[in-house]
């Protein structure tokens, strides 16, 4: 599947197809869009002022994913997590604006290998699948809340090695990226995220013709494997991303689905060798606290999310 699912969390929803990618910049100059490298951190000082033309536009909202980086940066690993590993799967993320989500107010995420972005502990087995939420049992078993791309149980995978190009060559893993106050951004980078952000969420949301986005975090997982498959496995992976935008009023997430190579983890009756048929991954929303939830369909827990 190569789309981007764009919904927002009042729980209204729309599905956008998008085109096949463009490879983008060129060997003098450096494309944030094409560049496994970072774009160094917005200062604002002596910033003229970066001018988006039509066909800029046009050729950025062309790209499968918005981007990510494992190069540059601080310490030279762009958005990868080096923390997010197998054993240690989820870490806390400190946003410092406010996320409205599902009635809440959130100034934090934790970030999961498991597909999710979640507001609350979440359990590291269920009893039963399919998957029901919000979990009837609160406050006996705990109700997480989270936005779910690709609510499973993953692992780290491996490269094919038949990548070519650098976005391909990029380190599997996670990858987590925080802009804030697009608002007032003048640079290359901050103008070009505001301006595909507001366009892609207004042609395809009713009732968002004046939304402005303010703050963004962008989640990826690169090839991502199943959990409970044979070592051959490992090159059997899903590339997915979560992209959450908002104002600080209304709130927006994007799930892209650049490549999947498996739907389904053994413990939800996946086979070790491919990870097909059982229960494939969930795929929405939960407010938590046995309140309420949105499940995606029909790509939810469905082979849909895979075709």
């Amino acid at each position: 599947m190569r789309s981007l699912i764009i919904i927002s969390l009042c729980l209204l929803y729309c599905l956008y197809g998008c085109k096949a990618q463009n490879s983008g910049g060129s060997a003098s100059n450096y494309d944030p869009w094409s560049s496994r490298n970072a774009p160094n951190a917005y200062s604002g000082e002596g910033d003229a002022g970066y001018v988006l033309n039509s066909d800029r536009l046009a050729e950025i909202r062309n790209q499968r994913m918005y981007p990510f980086f494992d190069k540059g940066g601080n310490n030279d690993h762009g958005d990868f997590q080096m923390d997010i590993r197998d054993t240690s799967p989820m870490i806390n993320k400190q946003i410092n604006f406010l996320l409205p989500f599902m009635g809440f107010g959130f100034n934090y995420t934790w970030l999961s290998l498991h597909g999710h972005l979640s507001f609350s502990n979440v359990p590291v087995q269920f009893p039963e699948y399919p998957l029901r939420f919000p979990i009837q049992s609160w406050p006996r078993n705990a109700d997480p809340s989270f936005i779910g791309p690709f609510y499973s149980r993953c692992k780290i995978g491996q490269l094919n090695g038949n990548e070519k190009d650098e976005h391909g060559m990029k380190r599997p893993g996670v990858y987590f990226r925080l802009e804030r106050d697009l608002y007032s951004r003048k640079d290359q980078f901050g103008v070009e995220i505001r301006e595909r952000l507001k366009w892609d969420i207004r042609e395809a949301m009713v009732g968002t013709e004046t939304f402005e986005p303010k703050h963004a975090m962008i989640a990826t997982w690169k090839n991502v494997s199943f959990a409970g498959g044979i070592a051959l496995a490992s090159r059997t992976t899903n590339t997915f991303q979560a992209v959450i935008v908002t104002d600080e009023v209304r709130t927006y997430a994007i799930f892209g689905y650049e490549w999947m190579g498996w739907t389904t983890h053994t413990e939800a009756g996946g086979d070790t060798t491919e990870g097909q048929g059982g229960t494939p991954a969930f795929v929405g929303f939960n407010a938590g606290n046995g309140t309420k939830a949105y499940e995606y369909k029909p790509y939810s827990q469905t082979t849909y999310i895979r075709d």
